[in-house]
């Protein structure tokens, strides 16, 4: 492939750049994601498109250069509704990561639920750090996660053993010290064989439009929200509203914002990891907009048809009783 044409167009700079079309921007990165783009044309190709401002072609480009690739993960029958599927990159700093609360939470309510991720995360506190203190193993073979998927319902597997090439995609922010097209296709792809919920996270109002129109482009499904520190689980504080993204279309939900309390716990995963155990033992104990956020998922993997539905299943699996 000729990288110099396509690398000048969109390294013009601001006003002059133009933006890769899907069809190029798959064939840019399935080079990227095979090993046989030379570093240096991968460095400016990741630079430029940050510099440039990265658009919806060329991360649909990315995703189709990556699923071609990628050797999708067979997930077990489902009890009910779709495998909920959940990217974990951030960690939490300023308040409890509840991810590993919401997923233990949703596989009581019958759900299967896959986590990836990062299994550290620099002065964060990493979803797989709290899920370790809770005994839930980190698959470190495919052959893992199929055998915990089976058995839990639960699985959390780092990038780098589901998909080794996107994994040394993301590596490249340490050399380049800036976030790239693979940092969103992560928090947004479906690794598995079929049809799945993902639950989509973002930080910056922005990156709104852009993961609505992928999971447009791609027919996917999933319930976006701003996330909690970037993370794709409500706050203790609040739920901001959640768009359903299903069937080439979007839905606001209202009502969320209103879910209001205070930090259950401390930040640290040991802090977080006993407040968890506590919660699932103790349901009273689930902050508010944790359990609005349950509702949302359940009618959107197709477990139940309607939220009267979800707080029933919630009152039968939990043991929680929530007023209308």
């Amino acid at each position: 492939m000729h990288y110099a044409p396509l690398l000048k167009e969109i390294a013009r700079g601001q006003h002059g750049a133009r933006p890769l079309s899907r069809a190029d921007s798959a064939g840019l990165f399935a080079d990227a994601l095979a090993g046989t783009m030379p570093d240096g044309v991968l460095g400016a190709l990741l630079v430029a498109l940050r510099m440039k401002g990265e658009t919806l072609d060329e991360l649909l480009g990315l995703h189709d250069a990556w699923r071609a690739a990628h050797v999708p993960l067979a997930m077990p029958p489902p009890d009910r509704g779709l495998p909920v599927v959940i990217g974990s990159y951030n960690g939490a700093r300023r308040q409890p990561n509840l991810l590993p609360l919401l997923a233990l939470l949703l596989t009581r309510v019958g759900l299967t639920v896959l986590i990836h991720g990062v299994r550290t995360s620099a002065g964060r506190v990493a979803t797989r750090e709290i899920l370790a203190e809770l005994g839930i193993d980190t698959a470190e073979h495919l052959t893992d996660a199929a055998a915990a998927l089976c058995a839990r319902h639960l699985a959390f597997v780092p990038l780098e053993v589901l998909s080794p090439s996107l994994a040394r995609l993301l590596a490249w922010r340490e050399l380049l010290g800036v976030r790239h097209l693979g940092h969103t296709l992560v928090k947004v792809m479906n690794p598995c064989a079929g049809p799945a919920l993902v639950l989509a996270g973002y930080t910056h109002p922005p990156y709104r439009a852009l993961m609505e129109q992928y999971f447009a482009g791609v027919d996917g499904d999933a319930v976006l929200m701003r996330g909690a520190e970037g993370e794709a689980v409500a706050s203790a504080h609040r739920l901001p509203a959640p768009l359903w993204c299903h069937a080439g279309t979007a839905t606001a939900l209202a009502g969320f914002e209103e879910a209001r309390g205070t930090a259950p716990c401390g930040l640290d995963a040991v802090a977080t990891a006993a407040f968890t155990r506590h919660a699932l033992a103790h349901p009273a104990a689930i902050p508010q907009a944790l359990r609005a956020q349950l509702i949302t998922v359940l009618i959107a993997s197709r477990a139940v048809p309607d939220e009267s539905a979800a707080r029933a299943l919630m009152h039968d699996a939990l043991g929680l009783t929530l007023s209308q």
